[in-house]
């Protein structure tokens, strides 16, 4: 969301970001941002940067391709990413993993490598960035979680919807958080969603135009691989959380349906039984209505009597 800001991501996300950070502080909100984030935001800048033109990919280089941004808007917000920041109106707060041991007994060393290890990144760099933010979260709620995002001390608010999954992932499994409990990382989306709904645009006509194109731009990225080396977004649509990669899996019942039950309306295949007997050639009743009917119009023959006398 930081390079959505300042702009480096293209005219939608910065128009989407700039609207969130507006609504929440609308609400009493305070809107800051890790050192550790802007160092991180320019690493990815920088790497952009320095990359081979057939290497160069993701948001920032798509924003260039569109003519949204031009190379030196880029570097200039690589040179100083804090004072871009504080620019759109977040600032900057220094937070070290070393600080307030007081605050190390909600997430402790320990924890801060075991997430780092379950993260699984690719890129060393990012994942010890996601690492960080999980721990300095957990260590400033002190222990205290909500339900709704917004009631948390603090959220870490990201548009990586792997990080989103298995930061809460980790706490659930740690037993740090329950199942009704929010994560220390929230997506993007869903606090848009909250924010809206908060500040009132419910009562809208419609929702802000710049959601929408995000949106839709993220929709379109969504096959695609996150920006500049990070960790792949989730190509599964739907419930990531329960869908598994490969072949799509289809219930049998959806491609051939199952048979009908059998009723009293169906047709048989041999013959009926009428007047207490079976009448196996229906062909030799053409004047009865319907197929394989085998009912008599007639009077029944009457059967012999046995003989009883005595010879």
């Amino acid at each position: 969301m930081l390079l959505g800001l300042v702009g480096t991501s293209g005219e939608a996300l910065q128009m989407e970001a700039r609207a969130i950070v507006g609504a929440l502080k609308s609400i009493g909100c305070r809107v800051q941002v890790f050192s550790e984030s802007c160092q991180e935001a320019e690493r990815v800048l920088t790497s952009y940067l320095k990359a081979s033109p057939s290497d160069r990919h993701g948001r920032t280089h798509t924003a260039i391709l569109k003519g949204e941004i031009d190379r030196a808007y880029v570097q200039t917000v690589a040179s100083d990413v804090e004072a871009a920041a504080e620019k759109f109106g977040v600032s900057v707060r220094n937070y070290s993993l070393e600080a307030f041991p007081n605050d190390h007994k909600y997430f402790d060393d320990e924890r801060n490598k075991d997430v780092y290890s379950f993260l699984s990144w690719d890129n060393p760099l990012a994942r010890d960035h996601d690492a960080f933010a999980v721990t300095a979260i957990m260590r400033m709620r002190h222990g205290k979680h909500k339900n709704d995002p917004l009631q948390n001390s603090h959220v870490f608010i990201s548009s990586n919807e792997k990080l989103v999954r298995k930061a809460r992932d980790y706490c659930l499994q740690s037993k740090l958080v329950r199942e009704t409990q929010c994560g220390p990382v929230v997506d993007t989306r869903d606090l848009a969603t909250i924010a809206w709904l908060r500040t009132g645009f419910e009562n809208s006509e419609k929702i802000p135009i710049s959601h929408m194109l995000a949106q839709c731009e993220r929709g379109r990225r969504d096959l695609l691989q996150d920006d500049q080396g990070r960790a792949a977004v989730a190509t599964i649509m739907g419930y990531p959380e329960i869908c598994r990669t490969g072949h799509l899996r289809i219930h049998q019942r959806l491609l051939q349906p199952a048979p009908k039950a059998l009723g009293t309306w169906l047709e048989k295949p041999l013959g009926f039984r009428s007047s207490g007997r079976i009448n196996e050639k229906p062909e030799r009743h053409q004047n009865v209505t319907g197929p394989n009917c085998a009912l008599r119009t007639g009077k029944p023959r009457k059967r012999p009597k046995p003989n009883t006398k005595q010879g």
